[in-house]
């Protein structure tokens, strides 16, 4: 499929940027690593491509 990708979250972003810290960043914990990542943007996550 050509064209661009539509990237459609099933946890709006109005939600998760409650939990923004500095600099619209938010610090994501990746579950399956059981690792932390800070600095991640709120419109990578919580979402599926053509939900």
């Amino acid at each position: 499929m050509l064209g661009k990708i539509k990237n459609q979250h099933y946890i709006p972003q109005m939600y998760l940027n409650v939990f923004i810290e500095c600099e619209n960043k938010l610090t994501v914990w990746n579950m399956s690593k059981d690792i932390i990542l800070q600095g991640q943007s709120a419109r990578n996550y919580a979402s599926i491509k053509y939900l």
